[in-house]
């Protein structure tokens, strides 16, 4: 088991490496080009689609969890298409729901430039995202981790870098940037769904029905870690919406999108010992459990130590070379996320043991 992570930590810690790069690359491009005020409108968006993650309804973990544990390949083709069933429901119902709403949302959180066109956009995205995130898990438990590199890793974030530098040159404005996004999830979303068919085991005789209660049933819990998820990722940036100036919110959402290169580590660790340590307790070997989890938490911790030291010896030349002097104001908040999203790699893969373990106590 071991060997089977050290073997894909490179690729996949490379990958998340590569991939932040290019996202953090069109988002510099986005926050230079259209200033902190219409950035902040930008960044309202993205929170928005970030809730997609409830439009999963935790299916995409549930699934990603469900599939190392069973072995025939009748249950496991039932998995994945009830868990699809659930979340074609869930994420068309939350697209026309932000649609709707996106009005009232751009009055509520983006006072200074109050913007529904481009909220319109966002919400758009939602159901390609939703999409995605469900063809992600479903792979991910299929222990085939080639569809997250592609899409999530290269497709997605190659995408918005080149749609994004596209609207810049043609100076499309923030309705540019908006439709960059979201021409890119688009995309993902279609790439991940056709890797998931094509992943799909055969299985000869009558169809197995899992059921979408079952589906509902795992994903329930899960539900509570995808909305903190949430909370974690979306939440500060509206609440900095509802209560502050727009151009904040672009200040605060630069630091805050430099400073998580410091989960960069952990979440291509996370990614890759999860199905192995649902795999490993399924079968009781709580030994194995402790020794995967204690050492990846050692290579998340060594690897965000130097990333930390460099935020916070240098957050001011850090902001301004990346931003530019618009975005100064941001360094003692890149210090701040920084230093905690720093302690919560030394804390470990929690989320994933959560997810991966179910009933025992032992």
């Amino acid at each position: 088991m071991v060997e089977d992570i050290a073997s894909g930590a490179g690729l996949i810690v490379v990958g998340f490496g590569v991939s932040y790069l290019m996202s953090l690359s069109f988002k510099i491009l986005a926050a230079r080009y259209l200033g902190a005020v219409n950035f902040g409108v930008f960044a309202v968006g993205g929170a928005i689609v970030s809730l997609a993650g409830l439009g999963v309804a935790g299916a995409d973990r549930a699934v990603a969890r469900l599939l190392p544990r069973n072995e025939e390949n009748a249950i496991k083709r039932a998995i994945i298409r009830d868990g699809a069933k659930v979340v074609l429901v869930t994420g068309i119902g939350l697209g026309v729901t932000l649609f709707a709403m996106s009005g009232w949302i751009a009055d509520v959180l983006t006072n200074q430039v109050s913007n529904p066109a481009v909220i319109r956009v966002f919400a758009v995205a939602v159901p390609a995202t939703v999409a995605m995130k469900f063809s992600i898990g479903a792979t991910r438990g299929l222990k085939w981790t080639t569809p997250t590199v592609v899409v999530q890793r290269i497709v997605i974030p190659a995408a918005k870098l080149v749609l994004g530098t596209t609207a810049a040159l043609i100076g499309l404005g923030s309705m540019g940037f908006a439709w960059a996004y979201t021409g890119a999830m688009i995309l993902g979303g279609g790439i991940g769904l056709a890797f998931l068919v094509y992943s799909i085991p055969a299985a000869a005789g009558k169809a197995y029905d899992y059921g979408k209660k079952a589906i509902l049933r795992a994903a329930l819990p899960l539900m509570v870690v995808t909305g903190a998820n949430v909370v974690y990722t979306s939440i500060d940036t509206l609440m900095v919406g509802y209560f502050d100036a727009t151009g904040e919110v672009g200040i605060y959402r630069a630091s805050w999108m430099v400073s998580r290169v410091t989960l960069v580590p952990l979440l291509g660790m996370a990614f890759l010992a999860m199905p192995t340590l649902s795999e490993l307790h399924s079968k009781g070997d709580m030994k194995g459990v402790n020794k995967i989890y204690s050492l990846t938490v050692k290579w998340i911790s060594l690897a965000s130590l130097p990333v930390l030291t460099a935020f916070v010896s240098f957050p001011g030349l850090i902001m301004t070379t990346i931003f530019g002097e618009e975005y100064a104001s941001g360094a003692a908040v890149l210090i701040i996320l920084s230093s905690g999203f720093f302690t919560h790699c030394v804390m470990g893969n929690n989320e994933g043991l959560m997810i991966s373990v179910e009933g025992r106590r032992d």
